[in-house]
């Protein structure tokens, strides 16, 4: 299993992520189901590591019964997912 580091992301027109990237590293990208599949399955983890602190990225379901991915609670507003620059 390999520990992956996000520090850009693609979303689409509404804000939701469909993409984890990282241009630094032999991977690129992972399109939000694939990294969805791989974290349910123990495949690989992803995680943001910004302003000293790490956060985990997990998969949740809405409301509507759609997985998303999300970081779990940080130490910095920089390590939320969703304030991450765009790839």
């Amino acid at each position: 299993m390999a520990d992956r580091r996000v520090n850009t992301t693609g979303k689409d027109k509404g804000g939701d992520i469909i993409m984890l990237c990282n241009s630094d590293e032999y991977w690129l990208f992972e399109h939000k189901n694939e990294a969805i599949q791989h974290i349910e399955r123990g495949v690989h983890s992803y995680y943001v590591s910004e302003a000293g602190y790490r956060s985990e990225i997990h998969v949740y379901t809405d409301k509507d019964g759609i997985k998303r991915l999300a970081t779990s609670a940080g130490g910095s507003s920089a390590n939320n997912l969703e304030n991450l620059p765009d790839y």
